[in-house]
């Protein structure tokens, strides 16, 4: 018995009685779209145009190193903020203005925050008030390294809230020296990020399937707009090649094989937004199902704000990102002189720019590191079709940095079928 899978939500209509229509994949996996290039491509990554920002506040330095002024154990302490996608989406900026100085919990090897909120960008801190700043520290160990590629990769195979804010492990160090009535400041950020990067090529017009979905993502009062975020799902493609829209949500998108996705609310195809669902669509390890045409590429189709049709774009993963995660490593050294006895001011925040350019101790110690994984990993591979699972079913084990194996296309004699 051939199985069934009923759309929900506003797809159906519960005065009408539902009628059940077979929904075949197309029988050839080839030429499933038109990939005559109609205009310029354009690359997708976290900093590709814009290197990260940060913009901290005065008054949470200050905090910071009167706090460790007072307590002579040195502990960490945390800085918390929020990360936004800059308003012309070229770039990210994460705005830190909260000091928290952190708190010990039983059977925890490490502190945690006494009052971070959800949404929160949150950054482990140290703040030295003793001596001078070698300008060769390093602010990660390895395993702080290892806990980053770990938390990135699982948010990209997770079924969690896709969160740009959590493609960005961000760590500290801040050393402070008093001379009469001056303060001056060493500062130095290291974050871990994830480097795989896109190649987004607009492509003709497909044609898609007028569901109930794809008429409200068309109109003036789309679910992003009401919703005042954006929005993004999967695509998959019936016999005579007309997309099929899915919601994120959908159970089906588990099941039915997919080419790609869907965005709305964003502006431009470049946003980190699109950067970060691209991600989330090749390494989720809950997708069963991804066709590519032969180039390896996938579709994505745009609903823009400023455009009343959708655009549409073939997109393909640069050197080999299909089947691993890449990360890279963002840093910034600077120094600031304060004045000790004046009154803090959030009118004129601190600015910073996270690049890869430095050539450090901390970027050759995060190549070591990243060097013995990767040989590690190798030696673990394990035979084709034997994949180890986790507890939070990211599809790799707790020592294995890659996501799992892209599934073979759906076969061709699979069919399901489809309640409208």
């Amino acid at each position: 018995m051939e199985p069934m899978y009923p759309l929900a939500g506003p797809q159906m209509n519960s005065r009408l009685p539902s009628r059940i229509v077979p929904f075949y994949f197309p029988p050839s996996k080839c030429a499933l779209w038109n990939q005559t290039p109609i205009g310029e491509f354009t690359y997708l990554r976290l900093n590709y145009y814009r290197n990260p920002k940060l913009v901290v506040t005065e008054k949470t330095i200050r905090l910071a190193c009167r706090h460790a002024k007072q307590n002579k154990k040195n502990l960490p302490c945390f800085l918390l903020g929020s990360l936004t996608v800059d308003e012309d989406e070229e770039g990210v900026t994460l705005t830190v203005d909260r000091f928290d100085p952190g708190r010990e919990v039983p059977e925890c090897l490490e502190r945690t925050p006494t009052a971070s909120l959800p949404g929160d960008f949150l950054i482990p801190c140290k703040v030295d008030t003793q001596g001078l700043c070698s300008r060769e520290m390093i602010i990660h160990n390895a395993d702080d390294f290892i806990s980053a590629f770990k938390v990135l990769q699982h948010h990209v195979c997770s079924k969690d809230s896709l969160d740009c804010g959590k493609l960005l492990s961000l760590r500290a160090h801040i050393t402070s020296r008093e001379s009469l009535d001056n303060m001056d400041f060493d500062f130095h950020w290291a974050a871990v990020t994830l480097a795989n990067t896109f190649k987004c090529t607009p492509v003709k017009p497909i044609p898609v399937i007028p569901t109930a979905l794809a008429r409200n993502l068309s109109s003036n009062l789309s679910i992003s707009q009401v919703q005042g975020t954006y929005k993004y799902g999967y695509l998959t493609m019936d016999e005579t090649r007309k997309l099929l829209l899915l919601l994120e949500s959908d159970p089906k998108v588990y099941s039915l094989p997919l080419v790609g996705i869907w965005l709305s609310g964003i502006i431009h195809i470049y946003s980190p937004q699109v950067w970060a669902c691209c991600l989330r669509y090749i390494f989720s390890s809950a997708i069963q199902e991804r066709v590519f045409s032969e180039s390896g590429s996938f579709i994505i189709v745009l609903y823009s704000v400023t455009h009343k049709e959708p655009e549409f774009y073939e997109c393909l993963p640069c050197g080999g990102g299909i089947t691993d995660l890449q990360f890279q490593l963002l840093t910034s050294k600077e120094t600031l002189h304060l004045f000790k006895n004046v009154e803090s001011s959030d009118k004129n925040p601190i600015y910073f720019e996270m690049s890869t350019e430095s050539q450090n101790a901390e970027a050759e110690f995060f190549d070591k590191v990243s060097k013995n994984l990767s040989v590690k990993r190798s030696s673990q591979k394990l035979p084709p079709g034997k994949m180890p699972v986790n507890d939070h079913d990211s599809g790799v084990e707790d020592e294995d940095f890659s996501p799992r194996p892209i599934p073979s296309p759906h076969p061709v004699s699979q069919k399901v079928s489809l309640i409208l």
